[in-house]
């Protein structure tokens, strides 16, 4: 669990470095030019990205325990190891929000911009965000829905980012998602068990192979972030 943590962060970090390098070699642009900002402004964004990620992302296991597909527990005896997960996960996890997100987002989409209506620039990049998935869901029977539903998310992730102007929001909304979802299925994933625990049966709602984004219920939580980001950002002007 630990090694692989570690692992996924300095294989993410190795190549959102390589992403930066390279961008400054043929644009001249800084890291800034991600959007990426860490003043106040960004700090709050982050922020609201996680809380924001830790409500939508809890209306999974939710929904699933009220349809009689899946089943919460605590086990005291996970505390630990929930721990190390959490704080092994961090660096994981952010290296790979940080690496998807600055490309994706941060790259593509502001690139697309500058040649592109604002609507299609927004729709490439979270195609592309979606198809990238592929091996990620390729062990589910529904991956096709998985990958729609990132490239849903990817939508949403860059409309906030158009609208804000800061990939701050959606990098911790996106650090938060991958966590959360590793600490609830840490038993199916690595057989340990963690202080919060899901049990879900597979299927076209719930997903397959402990990929909740294959699963219709998902779909749904696609539909609520989608209202709620754009009813938020209306008026925001970066």
């Amino acid at each position: 669990m630990v090694q692989d943590n570690i692992a996924t962060g300095i294989i993410n970090l190795i190549l959102f470095l390589l992403i930066i390098f390279f961008r400054k070699m043929i644009h001249q642009e800084n890291v800034g030019s991600f959007l990426l900002h860490f003043d106040k402004r960004g700090r709050r964004l982050f922020l609201e990205g996680i809380l924001s990620s830790i409500l939508f992302f809890t209306l999974y296991p939710l929904i699933t325990t009220i349809i009689g597909e899946g089943k919460i527990y605590i086990s005291t005896e996970g505390a630990k190891h929930t721990l190390v997960m959490v704080l092994s996960g961090l660096f994981a996890y952010l290296s790979v929000s940080l690496l998807e997100e600055s490309f994706f987002r941060g790259y593509m989409l502001s690139k697309l911009s500058i040649i592109l209506p604002t609507n299609i620039a927004i729709i490439i990049p979270s195609v592309f965000f979606g198809l990238f998935h592929f091996q990620a869901y390729s062990t589910s029977e529904t991956i096709w829905i998985g990958i729609i539903n990132a490239t849903l998310i990817g939508i949403i992730l860059s409309i906030i980012v158009v609208r804000t102007g800061s990939l701050m929001l959606p990098l911790g909304y996106h650090l938060s998602w991958n966590l959360i979802q590793s600490i609830i299925f840490m038993d199916y994933k690595y057989n340990i068990k963690g202080l919060i625990n899901l049990e879900v049966s597979e299927g076209l709602w719930t997903g397959y192979s402990v990929i909740p984004e294959s699963g219709l219920i998902v779909t749904i939580i696609c539909i609520i972030m989608f209202i709620y980001f754009n009813l938020r950002f209306r008026n925001y002007e970066n």
